[in-house]
């Protein structure tokens, strides 16, 4: 009694573009050839081929579908038999494939700040590049240049309600988006890196000097323009008036000054008219100016706090 027995897997795996696949096996008995019959009942498994004893070579041809496809091949010798399974890819499965290993929805504060984004990338090479896209203005910087890591900032959420941007990773043609919301409730905490201003004397009211003060986090340019994803407080402050001499540096009266909602200019105050929040977006344009409703505003030596 011829035995026969495979000396390759059971399950054999074949890249979509398909090939040859060699089969080996043997067959335990006195003969010296017996012969192999082989059974397949799928077209795209073809041209049986014995190439030596102990050896077989079919040809699969190319997997063109969106799908896998799964056949058995059948070996035969007398009354003995043995199967095997071939599983064929598709095309895509072998594509570059993006895999998030981090959550599809992030929620942030209301404050400036940032989160990571991680993703692993299947079938991909050196050529292969992520795509990210987010058309969100509010979404201040995006950064992908470290592998598996995709970095989003996000400004200060003033606008009074929670908001949500969709950012969207792609790889040829595999895709995923991530949702991130930013809260609007709890305090705003702004740390301003530029003090600008100018000073207008008692112009506006006699004996009173109007002080016009930007808090920000990025300065203008040197026309006067406003930087990308910036946030800039402007005050219209009104306090004792200064003589400015030789040196023509005015400082900031020290004191406490409250929101005056007539716009009257009086000293101690700044007003609603004229004092405002101002945003801009990744390309510099004017978005959020909120008007100020309410505040007091601190001059120290060295610290002021709205």
């Amino acid at each position: 009694m011829a035995i026969i027995a495979l000396q390759t897997e059971s399950d054999i795996i074949v890249p979509s573009e398909g090939g040859d696949v060699e089969i080996l096996y043997t067959i335990e008995d006195e003969s010296r050839f017996m012969p192999i019959g082989i059974e397949c009942g799928d077209r795209w498994v073809s041209h049986y081929e014995a190439v030596t004893q102990g050896s077989i070579r079919l040809y699969i041809e190319p997997n063109i579908s969106n799908a896998q496809r799964t056949t058995t091949v059948t070996l035969h010798c007398n009354t003995e038999h043995i199967t095997l399974t071939i599983t064929q890819l598709c095309l895509s499965d072998e594509m570059p494939k993006i895999v998030l290993t981090s959550n599809k929805h992030v929620e942030l504060d209301r404050n400036k700040c940032s989160t990571q984004i991680t993703y692993e990338l299947q079938n991909a090479d050196d050529t292969t590049s992520l795509y990210v896209n987010c058309d969100y203005w509010w979404i201040s910087h995006i950064d992908k240049s470290q592998y598996g890591v995709v970095t989003v900032e996000v400004m200060p959420n003033y606008s009074g309600n929670p908001r949500s941007a969709r950012i969207l990773l792609k790889v040829g043609t595999s895709q995923e988006e991530v949702v991130v919301t930013q809260r609007a409730d709890g305090e705003i905490l702004f740390e301003a890196k530029e003090l600008l201003g100018a000073y207008y004397g008692d112009q506006l009211k006699e004996g009173i000097g109007n002080y016009w003060i930007i808090l920000c986090d990025n300065r203008l340019d040197e026309y006067g323009q406003a930087s990308p994803s910036s946030t800039y407080y402007r005050i219209d402050l009104y306090g004792e008036k200064y003589v400015i001499d030789d040196t023509n540096i005015v400082p900031i009266p020290e004191g406490v000054y409250t929101f005056d909602a007539e716009s009257s200019c009086a000293c101690g105050t700044f007003t609603a008219r004229n004092s405002n929040l101002w945003q801009t977006d990744i390309k510099g344009n004017s978005r959020d100016i909120i008007p100020f409703e309410a505040g007091e505003l601190v001059v120290e030596r060295e610290r002021i706090t709205l």
